[in-house]
């Protein structure tokens, strides 16, 4: 059953010129058949498919031959194509820019894809190394920090002076010997023991020492040999970011199916979640940058499983240009309520369609009334007892289909 998003609550009409859908359906509600398939055999534009099982890559879609197909497959890393989410980041360490707010979307951008690339869990270790053993992502994060402080210092002279903002530092020259060296840990480590950048090496873990509280023997080059190690088990995963293959901005130019895989259950996971986010969360910024002759429809099949992170609700708001679009794919709005305690209601305002594929409880018919749809009173023969129906009655049941929402 389709549900127009015309009422939402604090959402301008005008606001929903998007092809976004939010797609809610539980176990058994068909939504690969009624609505992954049929919008991929229309083939008529580019997708990008999250295909959690690799069923579709197994032969479906290879039928059709005008398309390229192309996959991040992080079950077999030897059958993947290669990703490097540093490669899309376009920062020039010697760009100055006309204002602060063109400075820290650049910035924000390089935060959001490291945040969701290295969310791993590190390895387990002893008690008298657990307070060193810091992965990648935190030595990155202080590197952004540090940068943020020398943008709010430049910001600071700029208006002093009345000249344009600089993010040139020494920390911008670690990120670039990241990207030069791929990404990941690996770089890192190599980056932390080259002589030039040595002092801003030691800048970097002396910041660490005063964002911590903490004071060591251990050197940076330590932590960085301990991070490398605690990584480890994701090494063959890991391998995919060597480099890019991707090439991303083309496929607004040429149909193409690109299809993530990756198994839920396997420790790999840890990592490869992030990575899924991250590939999806930088299409959408580079889609949304350029145009092409081909639409480019993510479907993103168990979203909740892979967090988009807190910016997500916000990119979703940009893709009201016509040839972008995002189909999110979730069990129940309690899931996504769960995954983004914060953005839920936004998540919804930024789809203009709603698709309501069934099995669906009370609880999940009052959310449905929180979205801001108009859904009548209650008809429940326990209304005095239900403690979710009594003091809202935001639903009306059908008895033929009860998991049905009559309006």
């Amino acid at each position: 059953m389709e549900i127009k998003l015309s009422e939402i609550y604090g959402v301008n009409k005008d606001m929903l010129g998007n092809q976004n859908v939010l797609v809610l359906g539980g176990k058994n509600s068909k939504k690969f058949g009624s609505f992954i398939l049929p919008n991929l055999v229309e083939a008529d534009r580019s997708y990008i498919v999250v295909d959690k099982k690799g069923v579709l890559n197994s032969g479906i879609i290879r039928s059709f031959k005008d398309y390229k197909i192309r996959t991040l497959d992080l079950m077999h890393p030897d059958r993947s194509l290669k990703y490097n989410p540093l490669h899309y980041i376009d920062i020039d360490r010697d760009t100055y820019f006309s204002s602060m707010d063109e400075a820290r979307k650049a910035i924000n951008s390089l935060n959001s894809v490291l945040e969701a690339m290295l969310n791993i869990n590190a390895a387990p270790v002893t008690d008298e190394e657990e307070d060193f053993v810091f992965k990648e992502k935190l030595l990155l994060t202080i590197l952004l920090l540090h940068t943020r402080d020398c943008m709010q210092e430049n910001e600071r002279l700029a208006k002093e002076n009345g000249t344009k903002i600089g993010v040139t530092n020494p920390f911008l020259d670690l990120l670039y010997a990241i990207k030069s060296y791929g990404g990941g840990a690996d770089g890192l480590y190599i980056m932390l023991y080259n002589s030039s950048l040595r002092p801003a090496a030691e800048a970097l873990y002396q910041r660490f020492s005063e964002i911590t509280n903490r004071k060591s023997d251990k050197n940076c080059y330590q932590i960085a040999e301990a991070c490398l190690n605690a990584i480890r088990p994701f090494a063959k995963c890991r391998a995919i970011n060597n480099k890019d293959e991707m090439d991303l901005k083309s496929i607004q130019d040429e149909k193409t199916c690109l299809f993530i895989s990756y198994n839920g259950h396997e420790e790999s996971c840890k990592y490869a979640g992030p990575v899924v986010a991250t590939l999806l969360n930088q299409a959408m910024l580079v889609f949304a940058r350029q145009t092409g002759k081909e639409h480019v429809q993510l479907i993103m099949d168990d979203f909740c499983n892979y967090n988009m992170g807190p910016e997500f609700a916000n990119l979703l708001s940009i893709l009201k240009i016509p040839n972008v679009s995002a189909s999110i794919i979730a069990r129940d709005i309690m899931d996504i309520i769960k995954a983004y305690p914060n953005t839920w209601q936004a998540l919804a305002g930024n789809c203009s369609t709603t698709l309501f594929m069934g099995d669906a409880s009370p609880l999940e018919l009052y959310y449905l009334n929180q979205f801001g749809y108009n859904t009548g009173e209650a008809l429940c023969m326990k209304e005095n007892e239900c403690m979710i129906c009594s003091p809202y009655r935001p639903y009306m049941i059908d008895a033929k289909a009860p998991w049905r929402v009559r309006f």
